[in-house]
């Protein structure tokens, strides 16, 4: 017995020392370390380039992280990230003035790699309005090279085929998702194994063939079969109207297309979502704005459950997770957490980041966590577009529209440890 006792006493004292918070009672944290790895970690990409800012979404081609350019001054850069190299060094970071393509005075909004080529999605200009110059460069050449890009105005297609926000990719076809405000109703098909400069290399579809206010996506997302379309604005109001279009069907037919309107089939709160992510067998729709105010309103719909069933969908209200937790753009997800990138609320921008637990029950708040990236830093605030994961990282990128009423556009580029 006395033999017993000093072995047990002896493995006892090998386990690091531990310490109880005082405000969490029962709860056990590790003490402090040396040399741990930051969770959150910035850089500010103007203290390179004052340009170097305003993004609207990240991509990757398996070694570099690029920022798509949504800012448009002296001149407007696409920001690649060598993730081989330190992620607050200035020789990490490289950038590419689409001026130089003659393409002045314009934003982008989202992009998608095709395993060779990563495609830009045209958005807005420095005039107010929208464009359909359509990006493209090819990974396997220099990235400060002109020859190495390429670009395709979808208004040859239509000439309202412009202001598009976000991408889709289901393995053979990119698609562009329309916005225009709520004007343009064409979602753009281009087969990647064809000429990208030829017209003929690409389709439209008029999303209001479906249903006449069934206009006004926010990126999309392909499940391996289906692609799903995020709902935002259709001109006239905030709307729940998501589409699902079969890939293995006709595009330009509208029986290859179904619809389910979230407002009144789901919750009428379910409106206005900007943006789209898969993880397992759901859909994640983003919650960005409803009746003018930023919400949280978070839906998921399972895949192996019919599309236009209410029962399929599920709902939760995030914002009960905390005072500032609403109003996100952009999604990503590690396999098993899905991460929502903040944006504003209804009095500022924030840095709330939310992080939901995909093994865990949807509507519990205990399944969720919120990751302030401005923790100790109030400029990490505000982001758009898609999270992307690389290694062990997900990379935000940094916007700061001005139109949001708050603050100016801004380049702290942020990404955040997941492993």
């Amino acid at each position: 017995m006395q033999t017993t006792f000093f072995i047990l006493l002896f493995l006892f004292l090998q386990i690091p020392a531990l310490a109880l918070n005082p405000e969490q009672e029962g709860q056990i944290h590790c003490l402090p370390c040396t040399n741990c790895p930051k969770k959150v970690e910035s850089f500010d990409l103007t203290t390179i380039n004052s340009n170097a800012k305003g993004y609207a979404g990240t991509v990757t081609d398996g070694k570099y992280v690029y920022y798509v350019p949504n800012y448009f001054g002296s001149e407007t850069l696409v920001a690649r990230y060598d993730s081989s190299k330190d992620f607050d060094s200035e020789n990490s970071w490289s950038f590419f003035n689409i001026h130089t393509l003659g393409l002045k005075g314009l934003g982008y909004a989202g992009a998608e790699f095709d395993g060779r080529y990563i495609y830009f999605a045209p958005h807005n200009t420095s005039k107010g309005s929208y464009h359909g110059a359509v990006l493209r460069y090819d990974t396997k050449l220099p990235f400060d090279k002109k020859s190495s890009w390429k670009t395709f105005d979808l208004t040859q297609m239509n000439s309202i085929s412009r202001g598009y926000i976000g991408t889709g990719f289901d393995g053979n076809y990119i698609y562009l998702i329309p916005y225009g405000g709520g004007v343009n109703p064409y979602i753009a098909k281009y087969d990647v194994s064809l000429n990208f400069t030829d017209p003929s290399s690409w389709e439209i579809f008029d999303t209001s063939l479906i249903d006449s206010s069934s206009r006004g996506f926010i990126d999309s997302v392909f499940d391996g079969r289906y692609l799903y379309l995020s709902p935002y604005h259709n001109g006239l109001s905030y709307h729940g109207k998501t589409l699902r279009y079969d890939t293995k069907l006709p595009f330009n037919l509208s029986s290859s297309w179904k619809i389910i309107d979230l407002v009144q089939q789901v919750n009428p709160a379910a409106a206005g979502y900007d943006g789209a992510v898969a993880n397992g067998e759901y859909i994640y729709y983003v919650p960005y704005k409803w009746g003018n105010k930023p919400h949280a309103y978070m839906v998921r719909f399972n895949t192996s459950q019919p599309f236009a069933k209410a029962s399929s969908w599920e709902f939760f209200d995030a914002s009960v997770l905390c005072p500032g937790c609403t109003g996100y753009i952009g999604a990503g997800t590690d396999g098993r957490y899905v991460y929502y990138s903040p944006k504003r609320n209804n009095n500022a921008f924030h840095g709330n980041m939310l992080k939901y637990d995909s093994k865990l029950p949807f509507t519990k708040a205990s399944s969720w966590q919120v990751v302030k990236i401005d923790d100790g830093n109030s400029s990490l605030r505000d982001f758009d577009g898609d999270i992307t994961k690389l290694k062990k990282y997900i990379y935000l990128s940094p916007n700061g529209h001005p139109a949001t009423g708050f603050g100016t556009w801004h380049g702290n580029a942020v990404r955040y440890l997941v492993e």
